[in-house]
C-alpha cells in the first residue's frame, strides 16, 4: 500500500473483518483465517497459495554465507598429453600385424622426425619473414650510400662477394629497380674496334626513365681494377610508366615497352654529346574497357633495315606488331584469354608467344589470325614469364617457368613436342637467353636473385646439364634482366636488379 508520498509501504499487519488481503472473517482475497502474517514477516516468506514458506527453501532474498575457498580451487592445474602405447598387434590371416580397432597406427622403431614435405610450421614463416625483412634493410644501406655518394647514386662501385657460395659477380650500386636492359649495336659496326660499349637501361618505381651507360670493352682491356666502376652514365630520360623490356632493332634506335600499354621508340645519339630523344609512341595494349593494359614483353624482327618489325604482346591477351618506321600501322590480334607474358621471333615469318596458362602458341606473321600449333607440357603445369628463341636453329625454344624451370622446347614434330625441363632457380624465372657464342648454354635470371648458365647439350667430353650460378651477398634481391653481349669476342653479360644494382661479369660462362 501507499503511504501518500508515493513510496511503498509494506503490510505489517494481521487479520481482521471485512475484505483484508491477511487473516480474520469475511470474504478475503488471499490467505484464510488463521495464516495471515505476522509483524515483521515478510511477503515473500508465504507462497502463492497462502501456505507459508519452508525456511529451507529459499526465497528472492537468499542469504550467503562467505565460506573459505577450496584447496582443489586454488590448484593450477596441468594438463599433461602422453602418447599412448600401441596396443597389442593383431595376426591377420596372411600372418601379418594388424593393430586393433582403437589403437594408434603401429610405428617404425625408429620413427623419421623430419617435417613433411609442405608442411608449413608457424617458426619456419616467422624465419622467413625475419630474413626478408633483413634483407630489405640492407638494401636499404645500400641504396643511402649510393646516394650520398659523390656521382648521387651513379657510379659508385659497391664490391663484389659471394653469397650462398655461389661464384662470385661484381655490382654496381644505381639507386633505381631495374627491370630491362639491352647492349645497343655498336657505333663502327663492329665491337672489335670500339674501346667503348653503350647499354641503355629502364627503370620502375620512383624512377622511371631511361638510362644510357657507356662501358669498357673487355676485347682491349687487362685485368680490371676492383674499384673502378663497371659503368658510367651517359645519358638519361624519363620515361612513360615502368618499363617492362627494351629491343635494340636497329643501330641508333631503342624501342620501349610501357606498364602503360604504349609502345615507345626512341633516338640514340652515343657519338660526341650523349643523348636519348622520344621520336614516337603508341598505345599497343588496351582492355575491352579501354582501360590500357601492361605491355609485357617485346621483340624485335630478326635483320636490320629500315622496315623491320617490332612485336608485343600484353595483359590483354592480345599480340600487336609494327614497323619500326610506322608505329601508326599497328595491328592486334587476340592471343588467349590470359596474359600472355612473353614473345620472340625465330624466323622473320613467325612468332612465338608464351602465355601464363603454361602454352607456347605459333603464328604466321602473313596470317596470324589464328594460331599455329599450340603447345603444352603434359609432365607439369608451368606458368611461363618468358620465352626465347634459339639463334640458329628455329625448331628449338626455351621458356621460363614461375617454379623456378627453364624448359627445353623442340617442335619438329608440332603434335608431340619434345622438353627438357632444368630445375635451376628457387623462384619465377624472370629472362632466358641462348647464349650468343655457345648456344649449348642457357642463361637465364630469376627472382632468387641469382643469375644462372646451364649447359643444355653434352659438350665433347659427353658432359652436360651443368648449371653455374652467380649471386653476390649485396644483391639479396631479384634480378630482373640481363642481356649478354653478341658483339664481343669476350663475352660479357649485364643485369639489373630490384636491389637497385647493376651486375656485370666478363666470361660468365667458363668454369
Amino acid at each position: 500500500m501507499s503511504n501518500g508520498r508515493g513510496r511503498f509501504q509494506p503490510y505489517r499487519g494481521g487479520g481482521g473483518p471485512g475484505p483484508m488481503r491477511g487473516g480474520g472473517p469475511g470474504p478475503m482475497r488471499g490467505r484464510g483465517r488463521g495464516r495471515g502474517r505476522g509483524a515483521g514477516e515478510h511477503p515473500d516468506a508465504f507462497g502463492r497459495d497462502g501456505t507459508k514458506r519452508d525456511s529451507a527453501k529459499p526465497g528472492r532474498l537468499v542469504p550467503v554465507r562467505p565460506t573459505a575457498p577450496s584447496p582443489a580451487a586454488s590448484t593450477t592445474w596441468r594438463v599433461l598429453y602422453v602418447v599412448p602405447p600401441s596396443s597389442r598387434p593383431e595376426v591377420g590371416p596372411a600372418g601379418e600385424k594388424i593393430p586393433g580397432p582403437f589403437s594408434p597406427p603401429l610405428r617404425a622403431s625408429s620413427p623419421d622426425t623430419r617435417p613433411l614435405a609442405g608442411l608449413r610450421r608457424p617458426q619456419d614463416e616467422l624465419r622467413k619473414e625475419n630474413a626478408a625483412f633483413l634483407r630489405k634493410q640492407r638494401v636499404q644501406t645500400l641504396l643511402q650510400q649510393a646516394a650520398n655518394s659523390a656521382s648521387g647514386g651513379m657510379g659508385t662501385y659497391v664490391g663484389k662477394l659471394s653469397k650462398h657460395n655461389n661464384p662470385l659477380i661484381p655490382v654496381q650500386a644505381v639507386a633505381r629497380q631495374i627491370t630491362a636492359i639491352r647492349w645497343l649495336p655498336p657505333r663502327a659496326g663492329s665491337a672489335y674496334t670500339d674501346t667503348d660499349l653503350y647499354f641503355v637501361s629502364g627503370s620502375s618505381g620512383k624512377h622511371k626513365e631511361l638510362v644510357l651507360w657507356t662501358a669498357a670493352n673487355p676485347d682491349f682491356r687487362g685485368d680490371s681494377d676492383s674499384s673502378s666502376a663497371l659503368a658510367t652514365l651517359a645519358a638519361t630520360t624519363g620515361h612513360d610508366g615502368d618499363v617492362h623490356d627494351i629491343v635494340a632493332p636497329a643501330p641508333g634506335l631503342v624501342a620501349t615497352a610501357s606498364s602503360y600499354g604504349t609502345i615507345s621508340v626512341y633516338d640514340v645519339a652515343h657519338a660526341g654529346a650523349s643523348s636519348l630523344a622520344l621520336r614516337e609512341a603508341v598505345t599497343a595494349h588496351r582492355f575491352a574497357n579501354d582501360a590500357p593494359a601492361v605491355a609485357t614483353a617485346l621483340a624485335a624482327q630478326p635483320g636490320n633495315g629500315a622496315d623491320v618489325e617490332i612485336a608485343s604482346c600484353g595483359e590483354d591477351g592480345r599480340l600487336a606488331y609494327a614497323p619500326i618506321a610506322r608505329l601508326d600501322a599497328l595491328q592486334r590480334h587476340e592471343v588467349d584469354s590470359t596474359v600472355a607474358t612473353g614473345i620472340c621471333w625465330p624466323m622473320p615469318t613467325q612468332l612465338a608467344v608464351a602465355t601464363r596458362a603454361g602454352q607456347v602458341k605459333l603464328f604466321d606473321r602473313r596470317a596470324p589470325a589464328d594460331a599455329q600449333a599450340v603447345f603444352v607440357d603434359p609432365a607439369s603445369s608451368h606458368a611461363f614469364e618468358c620465352i626465347a628463341a634459339h639463334p640458329s636453329q628455329s625448331f628449338r625454344l626455351a621458356t621460363g617457368s614461375d617454379t623456378g624451370a627453364v624448359l627445353l622446347w623442340d617442335i619438329r614434330n608440332p603434335k608431340r613436342p619434345a622438353t627438357q625441363a632444368f630445375n635451376v632457380h628457387g623462384a619465377n624465372v624472370w629472362a632466358v637467353q641462348f647464349h650468343p657464342e655457345d648456344s649449348a648454354k642457357l642463361v637465364s635470371c630469376s627472382e632468387d636473385a641469382t643469375l644462372a648458365v646451364t649447359q643444355w647439350a653434352a659438350d665433347a667430353d659427353g658432359l652436360g646439364h651443368d648449371v653455374r650460378r652467380l649471386s653476390s651477398f649485396f644483391n639479396p634481391l631479384s634480378v630482373n634482366c640481363f642481356d649478354v653481349c653478341p658483339f664481343t669476342r669476350t663475352s660479357l653479360v649485364v643485369a639489373g636488379s630490384s636491389s637497385g644494382n647493376l651486375l656485370m661479369d666478363a666470361a660468365p660462362c667458363s668454369a
